[in-house]
């Protein structure tokens, strides 16, 4: 069903479609990586919440299967992307492909996050990582399921709350 979404959404010209996927085993990732190379989007491999460290001997071993090479890195600084890293490869066939490694920075939001219970704890996964569409619902954590962090699409675009200006001012929109 993902990747019928996604290919449905590239159909849409003027919409940048970016693929992320959470690494869980290296095969399942290659499988993504070669998915969104064929069909020309970005994907980003990120690191599973629920086990991170494994993700990252997950995410090395991937880069050492596809020998693939960092060939740029950027940092961000306003919102929940801590920084992503592009890799490169070329298999023997001589197809060559790419794909980003993903990592977050502690951003809170302070709509949701300044009086959470998880804030700073573990059962904080990602901070805030952004907007989810999930179920007819725009989602703002992934760890809590109260009414202060789901939203109507209704509500979302009739600024209901001002969540509209709160999200604008957090990532530094005018």
């Amino acid at each position: 069903m993902k990747k019928a979404n996604i290919l449905q959404a590239l159909k849409f010209k003027r919409l940048t479609v970016k693929g992320n996927h959470v690494v869980r085993d290296a095969s399942t990732a290659i499988g993504a990586i070669r998915f969104s190379n064929k069909h020309a989007f970005d994907v980003r491999l990120q690191r599973n919440a629920n086990r991170k460290e494994e993700s990252d001997i997950i995410i090395n071993d991937i880069i050492e299967i596809l020998k693939a090479k960092k060939v740029n890195e950027v940092y961000s600084y306003y919102d929940s992307t801590g920084g992503i890293s592009t890799y490169q490869y070329r298999l023997v066939n001589g197809y060559k492909g790419s794909f980003k490694i993903k990592s977050f920075s502690k951003v809170y939001f302070p709509l949701i996050c300044d009086e959470c219970i998880f804030k700073g704890t573990k059962q904080c996964r990602e901070m805030f990582y952004g907007v989810r569409a999930q179920h007819n619902q725009m989602r703002l954590c992934i760890d809590r399921h109260d009414d202060k962090v789901l939203y109507s699409f209704h509500d979302v675009l009739n600024n209901k709350n001002g969540i509209v200006n709160d999200l604008k001012k957090q990532y530094h929109v005018l």
